[in-house]
């Protein structure tokens, strides 16, 4: 394992506490933006990765946004979701030591979900 991905599991392991919180801080919010805007939900799912799947992940992939729809052909019907890197700022009014970590949100629509299953 890298510096980089080896520096990124030491931090989660020892801010997971704050992981934990800062999962019910963005499905709070994620819930309320989404009624809000009358947008329709099929579920919300949510976890906390264990250490090896973080790892393998950062050596693997580094920790971007990515639009699987960009990589595969639109006559494909694949696993085409939307894998947003995202942060709670700092000037937000959330505790600060959920600020600043970065969480990832999966976005697929039903049809896909389905396809996946």
């Amino acid at each position: 394992m890298g510096y980089k991905s080896r520096r990124i599991v030491e931090e989660y392991r020892t801010t997971k506490e704050d992981y934990i919180q800062l999962r019910t801080v963005v499905l709070d919010e994620l819930k309320q933006k989404l009624e809000e805007n009358r947008v329709p939900l099929l579920s919300i799912e949510n976890r906390i990765k264990a250490e090896e799947s973080l790892a393998e992940k950062v050596e693997r992939k580094g920790i971007n946004t990515i639009d699987k729809r960009i990589s595969i052909s639109s006559t494909v019907f694949g696993y085409l979701s939307l894998h947003y890197i995202c942060s709670v700022p700092f000037d937000s009014g959330y505790p600060k030591e959920i600020c600043g970590k970065r969480f990832e949100i999966q976005i697929r629509f039903t049809l896909q979900h389905v396809g996946r299953n």
